[in-house]
């Protein structure tokens, strides 16, 4: 009982901004303050939780969700250690795999995740080397498609049926943003060139957000829109100074051994120079979303998630560190969120929403269905 209080009676501490968020140029902007200090229920988003058990079977083992997205309620989700796209119907059954890591003519070497084609209802594996791999909902391999010669591709975003939004894992020499003009093999954009460190810590940069796509990195506010006209600024989320020192990124880039600046990188993290750093950014016509870590590399961190109401400006910080609350969110839409649960964290999340589980180790991730209050 001492548990359930404690994750649902957390500090209910509230935070208002200008409800006239947005500028003459459409930008929005917010301000989260006391982000270091403040910690609110779960209740003040939610108004339940509940589990899916991802089906385990001997097609189908997850261990490192990556990419997920939803078809209605049908979830699509990518294991990034068995490189594998799966398939579960809203109870969590598995429903199939869609396609396969190998050397066949319709199977790809390696993938770090994929992309939903709602318009084409195709799935889309990427592949870093610079390569699509194209099937349908059913599985069916469609086709390969080959994308400019670049490294590192990593996520990407359908914009419409035919255009593509790409982000790579590059340094700042390489645009890490590509436009794609899939129907016509072109680019239609590339840009936005960023240290190599900036970027390396972003699980998802790239989300969807009621059909237009977005992009957001760890170590700055802004948030901008991915277009088939480029890039640009759409939210400016004010959450004070990421560091202190407003050149470091600059002064980063001039290390031109890059052994050397990942190691300096890391070496100032865990010295504390950064004030937070964002893992994941998502939305929905309600909620700007941002998963933080305050103070990262040190041992005073903290993993936030926050949510911005768009309407008031209003800002919720849930505390995810505490033993026993700590969940990963992978997916959002206007009605639910869906995090995954590590099974370390089960127990304390069946006291607290009344599941009853029996799960083990060999069973497949739990995620938490997460409904928004309305």
């Amino acid at each position: 009982m001492r548990l359930k209080v404690m994750l649902l009676a957390l500090l209910l501490v509230g935070c208002k901004s200008s409800t006239d968020n947005r500028n003459d140029d459409g930008v929005q902007s917010y301000v989260v303050e006391n982000l270091a200090s403040k910690s609110d229920s779960i209740g003040e988003v939610f108004s339940r939780v509940e589990p899916i058990v991802l089906e385990a079977n001997d097609s189908c083992f997850v261990t490192w969700l990556a990419d997920t997205d939803c078809l209605g309620d049908t979830i699509l989700t990518f294991d990034r250690k068995s490189r594998a796209l799966y398939v579960f119907d809203p109870d969590g059954r598995f429903v199939r795999q869609i396609g396969k890591p190998g050397t066949g003519p319709e199977e790809y070497l390696t993938a770090t995740g994929f992309a939903l084609n709602r318009a084409k209802r195709m799935v889309s594996v990427i592949c870093p080397m610079g390569y699509l791999y194209n099937y349908n909902l059913e599985g069916k391999f469609i086709d390969k498609i080959g994308l400019p010669k670049r490294p590192n591709y990593h996520h990407a975003q359908w914009l419409d049926g035919k255009t593509l939004a790409l982000w790579s894992y590059v340094d700042e020499k390489e645009p890490s943003i590509t436009v794609f003009d899939q129907e016509n093999d072109s680019v239609i954009y590339e840009g936005e060139f960023d240290v190599r460190e900036a970027g390396s810590l972003s699980a998802t940069p790239l989300f969807n957000d009621g059909g237009r796509v977005y992009c957001g990195s760890p170590f700055n506010n802004e948030i901008k829109e991915v277009g088939i006209d480029g890039v640009k600024l759409a939210y400016f989320v004010d959450l004070g100074k990421v560091t202190n020192d407003s050149c470091y990124f600059e002064n980063l880039s001039k290390l031109t051994d890059a052994k050397e600046r990942t190691t300096t990188f890391k070496k100032d993290m865990a010295a504390g120079m950064f004030n937070y750093e964002k893992f994941l950014t998502l939305a929905n016509q309600d909620y700007l979303y941002l998963w933080l870590r305050t103070n990262p590399g040190t041992p005073e961190a903290r993993l936030l998630s926050v949510f911005i109401n768009k309407n008031d400006g209003s800002s919720t910080v849930i505390d995810n560190t505490p033993d026993g609350m700590r969940f990963s969110p992978i997916y959002m839409n206007d009605e639910y969120m869906l995090a995954e649960v590590d099974l370390d964290f089960i127990d304390a999340f069946s006291e607290v929403f009344g599941w009853n589980l029996n799960v083990t180790e060999d069973d497949n991730s739990v995620l938490a269905k997460m409904y928004f209050k309305k």
